[in-house]
C-alpha cells in the first residue's frame, strides 16, 4: 500500500514538474548513455529536446544527410518548446557541418554531443561547448558511454597492417565472413571538466555493423 502512494506522488510530481503541457515525454537520460535527462516532444517537423538551460530542436536536412540541430537559450520557462523552431537559434549546426553527417546525441551539462557519419570507416563521436558555440574535442569512436563526468569510450584506429599485425584478432576473419566489420581501438577516458584525454594503453578488437549498414542507419534520421 505505501509502495503504490509513493508511486503516485512521484508520478504526480513528474507532472507538476512537466515544462510544457500536452504532447510532452520524458525520454530520461538521451542518445549516449548517462547523458543528461530531457523532456522531449514531437514537433511535426522535428523533435524538441527541453534540458534545464537548452532547448534543442533537431530535424532532418532536406538538403544533406544527417540532421540540422537548432540550439536555443530561453531566458525563462518555455510553456511549448515547438514554436522555438520558427526563431533564431542561439546557435545552429547544419547536418553536414564539421564534415559528416550528424546525429543530436544527448547532452552533458553545458556540452552538446554529436554522433557523425564521415562517410568513412566508423564514426566520429564531437563534443560542443553550447556557451561558446565551438567544437572543443572530437575522436573516432565507439561504445561511448558517461560516467561521473566522464566519457568512456574505445577509439577507433585506422585498420592499417602495422595495427592488424600489432593487435591480436583471432575472431576476424570470422566476423568478416558473417559481414561484419572489424574494429581495432584502445579504451580511453575522456574528463569532460578539464577536456584531459587519458590512454588506457589497452588494445583489443571488437565486431562492429558492417560499414552500408551504418550509412544505411544514417539515411533515417
Amino acid at each position: 500500500m505505501h509502495k503504490h502512494i509513493t508511486a503516485v506522488l512521484l508520478s504526480t510530481l513528474l507532472i507538476a514538474l512537466t515544462p510544457f503541457a500536452h504532447g510532452e515525454e520524458f525520454a530520461g537520460w538521451f542518445g549516449i548513455p548517462g547523458a543528461d535527462s530531457a523532456w522531449k516532444k514531437e514537433c511535426g517537423g522535428g523533435t524538441a529536446y527541453v534540458y534545464p538551460k537548452y532547448i534543442i530542436y533537431t530535424r532532418k536536412s532536406p538538403a544533406f544527410e544527417g540532421q540540422d540541430i537548432y540550439v536555443y537559450k530561453p531566458s525563462s520557462g518555455v510553456p511549448d518548446p515547438c514554436p522555438l523552431a520558427a526563431r533564431n537559434a542561439y546557435y545552429t549546426i547544419s547536418a553536414g557541418e564539421f564534415g559528416g553527417a550528424n546525429t543530436f546525441a544527448g547532452m552533458h551539462g553545458g556540452y552538446l554531443l554529436i554522433d557523425e557519419w564521415p562517410g568513412r570507416d566508423h564514426k566520429r563521436l564531437l563534443v560542443i561547448d553550447a556557451a561558446k558555440r565551438s567544437l572543443v574535442y572530437f575522436d573516432w569512436y565507439a561504445d561511448a558511454r558517461i560516467e561521473a563526468g566522464t566519457l568512456l569510450y574505445n577509439r577507433v584506429l585506422k585498420a592499417s597492417k602495422a595495427t592488424r599485425k600489432n593487435i591480436p584478432c583471432p575472431d576476424a576473419e570470422k566476423w568478416e565472413k558473417e559481414g561484419k566489420a572489424v574494429l581495432y581501438v584502445e579504451g580511453m577516458t575522456l574528463d569532460l571538466r578539464t577536456m584531459k584525454e587519458t590512454h588506457s594503453g589497452k588494445f583489443f578488437c571488437e565486431p562492429a555493423p558492417a560499414v552500408t549498414q551504418r550509412a544505411r542507419d544514417y539515411t533515417i534520421h
